[in-house]
């Protein structure tokens, strides 16, 4: 008898769970501009995609708060806070999202964040 059987399977089946989990990531990161944040909006990821729409390099980025894509005046609002405390609570923002660039470009993001 073997006792192993089954947890061998799981281990498989959980192997190529994984396995199709990444190939998704890894098709999504290859098509959409994608970047990604701590809770209190720290940027911990970016693709190539996301940086050649701000113009900024990953260096340039990576560790800095999400305010830098920002107008200054929507940063210190009552809706900016609205917006990270809402995230921080799990509901997921979607729309179009006035940013700008490193040139100080604008460009309109339709984006979700969660």
């Amino acid at each position: 008898m073997n006792f192993f059987r089954k947890p061998n399977q799981e281990v498989e089946n959980l192997t190529a769970e994984l396995n199709r989990a990444r190939a998704l990531l890894s098709a999504i990161d290859e098509a959409v501009a994608k970047i990604e944040f701590t809770p209190d909006g720290q940027i911990a990821a970016v693709n190539q995609h996301f940086l050649a729409v701000v113009g900024y390099t990953e260096a340039e980025v990576i560790g800095q708060h999400h305010r830098i894509f920002c107008h200054k005046d929507y940063v210190n609002s009552p809706e900016y806070r609205s917006f990270w405390a809402s995230l921080k609570r799990g509901q997921a923002q979607f729309g179009n999202f006035e940013r700008f660039t490193k040139a100080g470009d604008v460009v309109w993001l339709d984006a979700t964040y969660f």
